[in-house]
């Protein structure tokens, strides 16, 4: 993941960022070299909900999970919301790949579990986790849930239901498998 991030970061210093970059930033909310692989698309948009709230109905279109955890963050650290928000996404992305093992050595023995945990890692989903945005919560939330319910604690299922239905609309899912 590193290196994707230096690959990313190597990218935009020396070709620079298409002329619509500012089309997906207007209030220029992601600079920075450093946040340049990580912060584009959604991320502009939680950023600003975590600093602004939900100002308009355009907004409500992102669950608020994620950027409430990135402005809890920011008053305790005072880091900046960006990294504030990679350190989330690199914490559940941890947190997944935790689960994953768990989830997985009891089912089919520690080979299959570590390959699968290798995937998480470095696989084509690798960058999505590696950037400000709400899928390595929802990604945590339906690990840990599954776990919880295999070993019949509904009150930690229901938790992460929750959890992740209010970081995206996909995590509701998770909670008919819980209700079921």
């Amino acid at each position: 993941r590193l290196l994707v991030w230096l690959t990313g970061m190597a990218a935009a210093h020396w070709a620079g960022l298409s002329s619509r970059a500012t089309d997906f930033d207007p209030a220029h909310v992601t600079g920075g070299l450093l946040a340049a692989p990580g912060a584009r698309w959604d991320a502009v948009w939680f950023i600003d909900i975590a600093h602004n709230g939900y100002p308009d109905v355009m907004h409500t279109a992102f669950f608020p999970l994620y950027p409430m955890l990135m402005a809890s963050v920011h008053g305790v650290t005072r880091m900046p919301l960006e990294a504030a928000g990679l350190l989330i996404s690199l914490g559940a992305s941890l947190a997944t790949a935790t689960g994953l093992g768990v989830l997985l050595e009891p089912l089919f023995g520690r080979r299959i579990a570590l390959l699968t945990v290798t995937i998480w890692a470095v696989g084509v989903d690798a960058l999505i986790q590696s950037m400000l945005y709400a899928q390595p919560l929802i990604a945590a939330f339906a690990v840990w849930g599954s776990i919880a319910i295999r070993r019949a604690k509904p009150l930690l299922g229901a938790v992460c239901a929750i959890g992740a239905g209010l970081s995206h609309s996909t995590g509701l899912g998770l909670t008919v498998v819980v209700i079921a």
